[in-house]
This record gives C-alpha cells, structure tokens and sequence, in this order.
C-alpha cells in the first residue's frame, strides 16, 4: 500500500515572507506551488488565526497586501495562508503584524544611526538589509531601490535588489 504522510502541502513559502511587518506602501504576500496548480485559495485570519476575514480564490502565486487595507488595522497583528484549490486547507499560518507609525518609527531611529562614515547608498544599501532582516518588505524595497539610483554602478547594490525583487515577487 501507499504510504500516509498527512496533510500534504504544495504551497511554499519563503521563511523571510512567513512573517511580515507592515506599515506602509504595497508588497505581495506570496508564495511557489510545487505542482502545476493554477487556482491558490488564500485566507487571512485575526489574531486567533481561526477567524477568517477573507477567503478568496486566486490565479496568481500572490495576494498584494493593497487588498487587504480595508480588512486590517494598525497595531493589530494577523495570519495568512494559502494552499492550492482542492487541497486540505494548510494549517500553517504566516504571521502579518501592521505596525503603527510611531512604532515603525521609533524602530527606524534606533537603526538609522551609524557611528561609521557612510555614503548616502551605503546607508541605503545597510538599512535596506536591516529592514529585509526584521521583515519590513516594503520599506527594505524602497531604501535598496535608493542605493541603486544613488550608485548604478555598484553591482552588489543591483544583484541584491534584483534578487530582492524576483524573491519576494515584486515587479
């Protein structure tokens, strides 16, 4: 006979997307399916993680977060999931914390001071991979964005947000 392995999920998500601080702009939730599947049920739960806010079905590997700016609040934090459609639902949820502003700022402060000299894209550049580190996708995007136009010609620079961008599936 076949051997029993459980729920099988053919939904995966990157580990620095399984937790997500928000505060502002646009960034897609998403995730790769290991199989073929073109139709993704994706579900967004309150704090619980059993009450659904929303669920609906999608024809893309990603739920952009613009969607759901109706359905959350700042301060408050949320799950997510997504799993492909006709498949047990997926009992793993990844975590969405909208951060309030004065949060988010305090946060920045506390990071955005160097005792070392630094150009304007290194700096971009080293809070850019400190944001990605503590899971603020979008505001990372935009301060690696900046080191790229601060310093075309640096090629680390442009390797990791082109890699940024493709791992996260931003356009």
């Amino acid at each position: 006979g076949a051997v029993g392995r459980g729920d099988i999920n053919n939904v995966w998500v990157d580990p620095r997307l399984d937790s997500v601080n928000y505060v502002s702009g646009t960034i897609p939730l998403s995730w790769k399916a290991y199989t073929e599947a073109e139709d993704f049920d994706f579900k967004l739960y309150d704090d619980s993680k059993t009450k659904v806010l929303l669920a609906k079905t999608v024809k893309k590997k990603h739920v952009d977060i613009s969607e759901l700016l109706k359905l959350i609040q700042p301060g408050k934090i949320y799950y997510w999931s997504a799993t492909v459609k006709g498949e047990p639902e997926n009992q793993d949820r990844k975590y969405l914390h909208y951060v309030t502003k004065d949060n988010y700022v305090s946060f920045y402060n506390s990071v955005k001071q160097h005792d070392a000299a630094e150009t304007d894209a290194e700096m971009n550049f080293r809070l850019g991979f400190v944001l990605e580190e503590n899971h603020y996708i979008a505001e990372a995007f935009n301060h690696y964005m900046k080191a790229t136009q601060l310093d075309p010609t640096n090629s680390l620079y442009r390797f990791t947000f082109m890699s940024f961008k493709k791992d996260f599936e931003i356009k």
